[in-house]
């Protein structure tokens, strides 16, 4: 498969290359990621805000948040209906994720 992708690769480079008087590079992995990055790039440029509810339950500590409604009367029907019942916890997870938000540094 590499074999492969590196004559598709080095002979559509050329071929755009010449067809276009500056080098250009092609393949199989830059085509698709180069996609992926247009598609998000249109996505936050199209981006529009959206009006949601969510209703949130605080008992003794432990917060309960529902889905996100964009129909505000059906989040005020939810909470009118949580205020009058009883909530019963039946279980509690704690989970512990890290993040990393940075540029990772890579050896070439």
């Amino acid at each position: 498969m590499v074999k492969a992708d590196w004559l598709i690769g080095i002979n559509a480079t050329r071929l755009f290359s010449i067809l276009y008087h500056k080098t250009l590079n092609v393949g199989r992995v830059q085509t698709p990621t180069l996609a992926m990055l247009v598609n998000r790039d249109y996505a936050i440029s199209s981006f529009k805000k959206e009006k949601y509810h969510v209703v949130r339950l605080d008992v003794g500590g432990v917060a309960a948040l529902s889905e996100r409604q964009d129909d505000e009367a059906a989040a005020r029907q939810m909470k009118a209906v949580c205020e009058k019942s009883q909530a019963v916890c039946t279980s509690i997870m704690h989970t512990e994720k890290r993040e990393s938000y940075g540029i990772q540094s890579c050896d070439l």
